[in-house]
């Protein structure tokens, strides 16, 4: 996995989280189970606007915020085999993040995993917008 200086996790907080992820596992307690995507809506992340994520791919991971959790416009013509209340997320990570568009897990402390493709929309001389989009 190829890391950029301005996205890898600084070298304490690495180590913190392996060691919590192997302490958890050596007292025989579940790591955080990989959520289906269907099961999440714009609503479950409202309530954690503003807080870090970690997105993790093949090429990158990076600790990032969420800006927004905003649901699309209902259309009543949407086939019946594809998700039926789409939401997008905006994440902001830092400036200079280098992020190629990729499958991710989203990872969180309260919400766990969460799988989706993620792609930087916007670069700014303030932050890289990264959106996940859910159906």
């Amino acid at each position: 996995m190829t890391r950029n200086s301005n996205t890898s996790l600084p070298r304490r907080e690495f180590f913190g989280r392996v060691t919590a992820f192997g302490a958890a596992a050596a007292c025989g307690t579940a790591l955080p189970a990989l959520a289906d995507s269907n099961s999440v809506n714009a609503s479950t992340f409202k309530t954690h606007l503003g807080e870090s994520f970690y997105l993790t791919g093949e090429e990158s991971e990076v600790r990032v915020k969420l800006a927004s959790s905003d649901a699309q416009r209902h259309d009543p013509g949407r086939p019946f085999h594809v998700r039926q209340d789409p939401f997008s997320l905006i994440f902001h990570a830092p400036r200079g993040t280098e992020f190629n568009d990729q499958m991710c897990q989203i990872q969180h402390p309260e919400l766990g995993l969460i799988e989706a493709f993620v792609s930087a929309v916007d670069r700014s001389k303030r932050n890289v917008k990264l959106q996940a989009v859910f159906g």
